[in-house]
């Protein structure tokens, strides 16, 4: 799309009926209205959170402070990624004279509106449930697998749209059903350092119980750089990442734990807090 940075000469020209005629129905030429005349495109994209007059329409104007102002000239806010909106020229026109500018100086040419798209890039739907994925792997101190999984549910199944920029996304377990079968993860689009857009992924763990009740097992913890580990009897069946009861065998201590693996649980130091476990 040509911008009101280019050179006159580089300029597109529009034909057809919603160019501007001069004299006795001839088409004006560059030369004829160089200066001073702006040209309306039939459609732009917006790359930013309002759409600038330098981006919906070619500025043929000779004195670069002037083409620079309306360049820079806010018409209106864009349309969310994926969506569009309708500017025509008298929305121009009004913004130009709150900026001090009037429209009568000028030659108005092209399309009567613009369709406004904004500028977006889209994110899989496979990157945001990997990031969900992840998310729990980690909450679960890597006890589950990626391949422990399967999504339920997404409020992205055909991914999501987000503004142009630097994208990172971030995961967080929202919540966690009471025996760790289904996990809701929201999943936020970081663009800019700023939030964009955030979903929600169900996530259903299909890893089977890794310990049994009664079976025999060790009961780790730690504290800083200390780490303890005892004999324990597990009081209830669990899958891996899911915290179960367990009975320290040494003190008789009955303790919340994370299974690790068939033989292995871990209590976290706010589980034991009181507790002499």
């Amino acid at each position: 799309m040509a911008s009101a940075n280019e050179a006159v000469d580089d300029v597109h020209w529009l034909s057809g009926p919603d160019l501007t005629f001069g004299p006795e129905g001839t088409v004006p030429t560059p030369s004829d209205y160089a200066d001073m005349t702006i040209e309306l495109l039939p459609s732009a994209c917006s790359e930013g959170p309002q759409i600038l007059l330098g981006e919906i329409a070619v500025l043929h104007v000779e004195d670069d402070a002037l083409r620079e102002a309306l360049r820079s000239l806010e018409i209106g806010s864009a349309p969310l990624p994926g969506s569009s909106r309708k500017v025509n020229l008298g929305q121009v026109q009004v913004r130009m004279r709150a900026r001090k500018i009037d429209p009568a100086k000028f030659v108005f040419v092209g399309a009567p509106e613009v369709a406004v798209a904004a500028a977006a890039r889209r994110i899989a739907a496979s990157d945001i449930e990997a990031a969900a994925i992840d998310a729990v792997c980690v909450f679960t101190g890597h006890a589950l697998s990626p391949s422990d999984f399967r999504v339920a549910r997404t409020d992205a199944p055909q991914g999501m749209l987000v503004p142009p920029g630097e994208l990172r996304l971030e995961a967080q377990v929202a919540q966690t059903g009471a025996d760790m079968a289904f996990v809701r993860v929201r999943v936020r689009a970081i663009v800019d350092g700023v939030e964009a857009r955030s979903v929600l992924v169900w996530l259903e763990i299909t890893a089977p119980s890794a310990v049994k009740q009664l079976a025999d097992v060790t009961l780790m913890a730690q504290t800083g750089d200390v780490r303890v580990s005892v004999p324990a009897v597990a009081l209830q069946d669990g899958r891996p990442g899911q915290k179960i009861r367990v009975k320290n065998a040494v003190t008789g201590v009955v303790v919340w734990a994370r299974v690790m693996d068939s033989q292995t649980v871990t209590v976290c130091a706010a589980d034991m807090e009181g507790s002499p476990w």
